[in-house]
């Protein structure tokens, strides 16, 4: 089927019960990620009324489900390398959980006896694309993406391979967008009046990549124009690369089997700015490692252990001009960035074992999953200060109105910050399918969800610490900001009884009611 971007998530806005137009945007960059690279993708997808953030998403069983953010995945597995898209959006069974929005579970491909390939090749650029109503041309678009995959018997009837690669070359293709900027005249007067100023330093050497052509003001009333309005498409970059490989193998024929399949991948994004001497991108990778071993005792009994691993590793470029302070000027943009260093290194380990029984008219599942959170991030903003000015006039007399820094506040010196966040979550669940006739059939479960308490590595957490008081009043106005060892009391107390049912009226599969 012809998918937007080659993303898999764009088929579950086809399914029952759910809404949404399907496509992702990327939460971990401002650049779009629509295809299988994005290291946080996120569909916009409603499963029964739930929001996008109540989503949850595994691959082979195993979590793919960022730590940072509800509803975001970091593994698009290629097209290719999938066999089944199964999403379960209402009266899912105790055996699914954590999320109570869609349950999207990604099924890989498997080899067999017999070797099986294919290449393909996705071709677009500017030709066939519109301009939007800001721009007279269409900006140059390019856009490669090829895939090929293989699957086929390493050792007949016992060991299988498959194994697919997708690669993305994109350049351009940003809409216009409008900015206002200082225009030359104003850049001329600052270099004529103020030579020596940081002013004329900055607008010297980094100025816009195009100039104003309409909406033009001046502020000092001097008959020179000040700033205007400017269409500009910026430089915009996307390439990457996936690997994946699976392998399976029959330990045991009719008793044990083992796989194992791994993806692997990488992207660089670039979304410029009009000011391209601060333009710089961030570079993604994620691997996803999982293995599954099957064990079956008898014909009606079952045991399947899975284990996985999801790690996203975000490093954003370094400014390209470090000795540029940010700078916010009133209706002037464009001017560098105070977030750095910046970075975001994600792990959940996730741990999961399945018992199924037949027996009788009922089909009983019982098991646990174990999940183990770790999110550290660098995320800090004004190590390198930002001046803000009221306009560009006070901006041209170096006289900005206040300048933030991020620094300790006991010595005064500029400091990063860094986060190491611990989060340990288990879920315990049985269910039984009764067959309660041959046209009706009822489903009973519990599943008991522990999502645990938010810790740091690095000793960091910060809380509202209520003080003492004889009240709720008093204890907050004598409350503090302090150092904590949790950020909040675990609740050991999240039950979960299912009940379901499904019933085919007349025994002619014609009508089907659920509930």
């Amino acid at each position: 089927m012809p998918l937007n971007g080659r993303d898999i998530y764009n088929l579950i806005a086809l399914q029952p019960g759910v809404t949404g137009r399907g496509i992702s945007s990327s939460a971990g960059t401002s650049s779009p990620g629509n295809d299988s690279f994005a290291g946080e993708a996120s569909p916009q997808l409603y499963a029964s009324g739930s929001r996008t953030g109540s989503n949850n998403f595994t691959v082979d069983d195993g979590s793919s489900n960022s730590v940072a953010r509800g509803g975001v995945t970091n593994l698009t597995p290629s097209a290719d390398s999938v066999e089944e898209v199964r999403v379960v959006a209402n009266n899912f069974s105790a055996e699914n959980g954590r999320n109570s929005g869609a349950q999207i579970q990604v099924i890989t491909k498997t080899g067999t006896n017999t070797f099986h390939g294919g290449v393909s090749y996705y071709f677009q650029n500017n030709t066939l694309s519109a301009r939007n109503i800001f721009t007279t041309t269409v900006p140059v678009f390019r856009k490669n993406q090829f895939t090929t995959n293989l699957g086929g018997p390493i050792w007949k009837n016992h060991t299988f391979f498959h194994f697919t690669y997708e690669g993305l070359r994109q350049s351009g293709g940003a809409q216009a967008q409008v900015v206002s900027v200082e225009t030359p005249q104003f850049r001329d007067w600052v270099l004529q009046t103020r030579p020596n100023s940081i002013a004329a330093y900055l607008l010297k050497n980094f100025g816009p990549s195009v100039y104003p052509t309409y909406n033009f003001r001046d502020l000092n009333g001097d008959g020179i124009p000040d700033l205007g309005s400017a269409v500009f498409a910026p430089d915009q970059t996307r390439n990457g690369d996936q690997f994946s490989g699976r392998i399976d193998h029959e330990l045991r024929p009719g008793k044990d089997r083992l796989y194992a399949n791994i993806y692997r991948t990488h992207v660089f994004t670039l979304t410029g700015g009009i000011r391209t001497a601060f333009n710089s991108g961030t570079d993604e990778t994620t691997t996803f490692v999982n293995l599954n071993e099957t064990h079956i005792f008898g014909p009606n009994l079952l045991n399947e252990f899975g284990g996985a691993m999801m790690r996203l590793v975000g490093i954003p470029q370094p400014p390209p001009q470090l000795g540029v302070p940010a700078i916010s000027i009133t209706s002037d943009t464009g001017y560098s960035s105070n977030s750095y260093p910046a970075g975001w290194f994600q792990t959940n380990f996730d741990y999961n074992d399945k018992l199924s029984w037949v027996h009788g008219k009922h089909t009983i599942k019982v098991g646990g999953e174990l999940r183990k959170n770790n999110a550290n991030a660098r995320n800090t903003s004004n190590y390198i200060p930002t001046y803000s000015f009221a306009t560009i006039l006070t901006f041209a007399n170096d006289q900005p109105y206040q300048m933030v820094r991020n620094v300790d506040p006991s010595t005064g010196t500029p400091v990063t910050n860094y986060s190491a966040m611990r989060v340990t979550e288990f879920a315990l669940f049985v269910n039984d399918d009764w067959k309660v006739a041959r046209n009706f059939t009822i489903t009973l479960g519990l599943r008991y969800e522990n999502y645990g308490t938010i810790t740091d590595a690095t000793g960091i957490l910060r809380n509202l610490v209520l003080g003492t008081g004889s009240d709720f009043q008093t204890r907050l106005a004598n409350a503090k900001a302090e150092m904590v060892p949790q950020f909040y009391p675990a609740d050991n107390n999240n039950f979960a009884p299912r009940f379901g049912f499904a019933w085919d009226v007349g025994g002619k599969a014609t009508t089907v009611v659920r509930g």
